[in-house]
């Protein structure tokens, strides 16, 4: 089996084999009874220190489950579901015997490690639908039981469902509907099919079901109504339905790189651009005698820092963590202008700034580059980060309402943002830097970009 389709069908395998339950309950002895739902966990537990969000959750996606699906007054509730929490696999299958599987379910109850949200929603589908009655006698193989788990997912580690049985019929894959249905032993199925991701395949007939069909009727047919009783089509029709819903189904460029990837059939991800240190470019650099140094006028605002300001270099310190301090030029507010300073971080230091006021700063953080305004964040990549110890260059251009980020000469970040002149400055959490240069070109004469 192929490393991501075996790695997915053990992680959501439902059915155990040698299943018992008994020495989970004595080894999982610590319980949080909630509506619907005894939470069973080690007690001292890692698990056990998550089980309030783990409450929370579970009765979150039960509530999901019972709308998605229609399942109101359908689901017998005259006792709880039992889930139980592991710290993580090997003490799942040390305790319960049960190996090779990332989760799994048997009538009311679910087995799953506390920290896979995935998993723990795939089970309790589970483990939900099989508390309703039968409404036929058309038998059922686990495609159905796999795929309504994951179509109640929707996406499956970050992708569609819907993509995975799209690029399967693209490349002329996609086993035939009756076969996959119908198969007597589905996961004898999955071992003569190894690069088929056929849960997903199931997630994606089912949630096409589900868009296109009443979702009460739809359980009718998983629970052996015929489907042309419970659906009024044919199993020919919904197979037609469904690769029309598949071959209209919109492919990234990146999303079919990565299943082509998972199939083995090759395929590269684009390269991340290095950023090679240059000069900013000439219309923001502007001439060499248009540049304004400030660094020597500079004054601290904020009192977490200790500012040295001599007439060529500022050096601070910021013992508070996460606090931010400035510096900032007094006098006049500032129109349309170019900030830029010039900086080392030290071993400790978490960020830097170029300021236009308030309203406008550009960031340079270990998790990247971002233009903050007073509500947050209006932009952000992650292309570039600080790294203490090198010599930084971050100018921030503020023309007629766009601000542009650059960092090592390169335009990283754009935003167009309502700005009144402000005073200029720069800023420091953590740790220490030395600023070595600190000025600012103005560009009140020049037109801004066209909006």
């Amino acid at each position: 089996m192929g490393s991501f389709q075996a790695f997915a069908a053990c992680l959501l395998m439902s059915i155990p084999f040698g299943f018992e339950s008994m020495p989970a309950q004595s080894a999982l002895s610590g319980k949080l009874r909630t509506e619907h739902f005894v939470i069973r966990y080690r007690p001292g537990s890692r698990a056990g220190a998550s089980v309030d969000r783990t409450a929370h959750l579970a009765e979150l996606e039960y509530a999901e489950i019972v709308a998605k699906l229609e399942l109101a007054g359908r689901v017998a509730d005259d006792k709880p579901f039992e889930l139980y929490l592991y710290d993580d696999l090997p003490e799942l299958a040390a305790i319960t015997g049960v190996r090779g599987t990332g989760g799994y379910s048997s009538g009311r109850e679910s087995h799953v490690p506390w920290d896979n949200d995935q998993t723990r929603k795939h089970e309790l589908v589970h483990i939900v639908v099989a508390a309703m009655d039968r409404t036929g006698k058309e038998k059922r193989n686990i495609f159905f039981a796999e795929g309504l788990a994951n179509s109640a997912l929707g996406f499956v580690h970050g992708v569609p469902v819907h993509a995975v049985a799209a690029y399967e019929l693209q490349r002329k894959t996609l086993p035939k509907l009756e076969s996959l249905t119908s198969h007597p032993d589905f996961y004898r199925f999955l071992k003569e099919n190894p690069g088929l991701n056929a849960y997903d395949v199931g997630g994606s007939y089912f949630l096409y079901l589900l868009e296109s069909h009443p979702p009460s009727k739809v359980m009718d047919y998983y629970h052996g109504l015929d489907i042309q009783t419970a659906l009024g089509v044919s199993l020919e029709e919904a197979e037609a339905g469904w690769h029309a819903r598949l071959t209209a189904f919109p492919m990234r460029p990146a999303l079919r790189t990565l299943l082509s990837q998972r199939r083995g059939d090759g395929g590269a991800f684009t390269k991340r651009k290095r950023f090679v240190p240059q000069e900013l470019p000439a219309d923001v650099l502007g001439e060499a005698d248009s540049w304004t140094s400030v660094i020597s006028a500079g004054e601290p605002i904020d009192e977490v820092s200790t500012w040295t300001i001599g007439k060529d270099l500022v050096t601070g310190k910021n013992p508070s963590g996460g606090d931010w301090s400035h510096v900032e030029v007094p006098g006049d507010a500032h129109g349309d202008c170019v900030i830029r300073i010039r900086a080392k971080a030290g071993p400790e230091c978490w960020g830097l700034k170029v300021r236009y006021g308030p309203g406008c700063e550009a960031i340079l953080l270990g998790q990247g580059a971002f233009i903050y305004t007073p509500k947050g964040g209006v932009a952000h990549t992650d292309s570039i980060r600080l790294a203490p110890g090198r010599h930084i260059d971050i100018a921030l251009r503020v023309r007629n309402g766009h601000a542009e980020m650059y960092v090592q000469g390169n335009l990283l970040l754009e935003a167009d943002l309502k700005l009144e002149p402000s005073r200029i400055g720069f800023g420091l959490v953590g740790g220490t830097a030395t600023i070595k240069g600190f000025a600012f070109r103005d560009l009140t004469s020049e037109k801004g970009p066209k909006k």
